[in-house]
């Protein structure tokens, strides 16, 4: 194991020691940009597998398995995702994992939202990989979002002792350790009570929920209620037109602007016509952003009924 300064730096290093020029690494969208990135900055090929809105963003086997050619060395998955909040299957994983193993392909877990899930579900990811891909997986957490802990920059990966010390030799040349303070920080998050955690996860739930309901209120905002993670993830396309507002980036510059409500197009995550909706605000801010942004939605459509 090493610690690294945040869940990034966990990846990347895992990334920049695992692939080089000529490997192919699978990783899925939407997603998180970094993800695609790091392999590139590895100089290895990104191929996207592509999770749809129809089942929920669901992350499947199939198309995982699909994507796999002679020259993959790695798939890197992300469950729950961001900004999905979609998750992984236990049995979509194993399938994975135990072809991973057949072909000695690595992968990388990023569990950084791990313990945010809503539902009972099992989603035993590490023991999984542990049965069926041992030799040639690494997991990476974080404790910025299950404890809050954003901006004490404290991460890890996990795998095996050759790709831990290589991990080591990168970021000793690069960033070296992480603060002291926040290692002990971090320790006593973990061996700490995880009580606050259900706390955290149940008000998560109440804010989703809540979000859900009130911008459900506008029909043309099409909704999947996340599995995990905080994020909305809507279909706004239906508030795009080549006459007005063309894009979600657009939409979302005109909402910041004109709304004052700051939100992230899907542009950002491979996915033009959504929009990633934070709740890891309070419910007044909620209400107040979700009311700002049908206000807005309602204007504008108003507008193009009344010119044409």
């Amino acid at each position: 194991m090493i610690c690294s300064a945040g869940g990034k730096q966990a990846l990347f290093n895992s990334v920049l020691a695992l692939f080089g020029p000529g490997d192919e690494v699978i990783t899925h969208m939407p997603g998180w940009p970094t993800l695609v990135e790091q392999i590139k900055l590895a100089e290895a090929m990104p191929v996207i597998v592509r999770s749809q809105p129809e089942n929920g963003f669901r992350l499947t086997a199939d198309a995982f398995l699909e994507a796999i050619t002679p020259r993959t060395r790695g798939i890197i998955i992300n469950s729950p995702a961001n900004p999905t909040g979609a998750i992984m299957a236990e049995a979509d994983l194993e399938a994975i994992a135990r072809e991973a193993d057949r072909r000695g392909i690595w992968i990388l877990l990023d569990l950084c939202y791990d313990k945010l899930l809503y539902d009972p579900v099992p989603h035993n990811l590490i023991g999984v990989l542990a049965r069926h891909n041992r030799d040639h997986s690494v997991l990476c957490g974080s404790a910025s979002k299950v404890y809050a802990m954003t901006g004490w920059r404290c991460g890890w990966a996990v795998g095996p002792q050759p790709l831990v010390n290589a991990c080591n030799a990168i970021q000793s040349h690069s960033t070296s350790n992480v603060c002291s303070i926040t290692q002990k920080a971090v320790e006593a998050a973990l061996r700490g009570p995880q009580d606050c955690i259900t706390t955290m996860l149940d008000e998560y739930r109440r804010r989703r929920d809540q979000l859900c309901t009130w911008l459900a209120a506008e029909p043309r905002i099409r909704l999947t209620k996340p599995s995990g993670a905080f994020y909305l993830f809507p279909d706004v396309s239906e508030f795009l037109s080549p006459d007005g507002i063309r894009t979600s980036a657009e939409l979302a510059t005109a909402l910041l602007n004109e709304a004052r409500v700051a939100v992230t197009p899907g542009e950002a995550f491979d996915a033009p016509g959504f929009l990633r909706i934070s709740y890891a605000t309070s419910m007044t801010e909620l209400e107040r952003g979700s009311q700002r942004i049908l206000e807005f939605l309602a204007a504008r459509a108003g507008a193009r009924a009344a010119s044409r």
